[in-house]
């Protein structure tokens, strides 16, 4: 593929075949000469379906202890990070201990207590 031909493609062509509107693709390549013959890449797009739509939430853990800590009126945005942070966990990435603020309290979650997580939409 000549340089020329790369260039050519329409950046609506690329962002059609994207999961979502609001990601776009900007890509850029230095080459050595006037051609890209012999040269590649690989584009990779992480992508994370809101899981709510809700403005509020509440969300609900149960503790390894079987108690039940209750967190009402959060954001989809709230619980989104919450749960994009346990999943992390999962994998060993992020900190131990999240913080979730509700009003003037802050409460600090240990991700080794949590036996399970259920989300309600009011």
């Amino acid at each position: 593929m000549t340089a020329e031909e790369l260039r050519a493609i329409p950046e609506t062509a690329l962002n059609s075949l994207l999961p979502a509107t609001n990601i776009s693709v900007i890509y850029a390549m230095k080459v050595n000469d006037l051609t890209t013959e012999g040269y590649s890449s690989l584009i990779t797009i992480d992508y994370v379906q809101d899981l709510f739509i809700s403005s509020n939430l509440v969300l609900k853990i149960t503790m390894n202890d079987g108690t039940v800590k209750q967190y009402p009126g959060l954001t989809d945005t709230q619980v989104e990070d919450f749960m994009e942070w346990l999943n992390e966990r999962q994998y060993n990435r992020g900190p131990i201990f999240y913080c979730i603020k509700v009003g003037n309290t802050n409460s600090f979650i240990n991700y080794y207590s949590i036996n399970y997580v259920d989300v309600d939409e009011m």
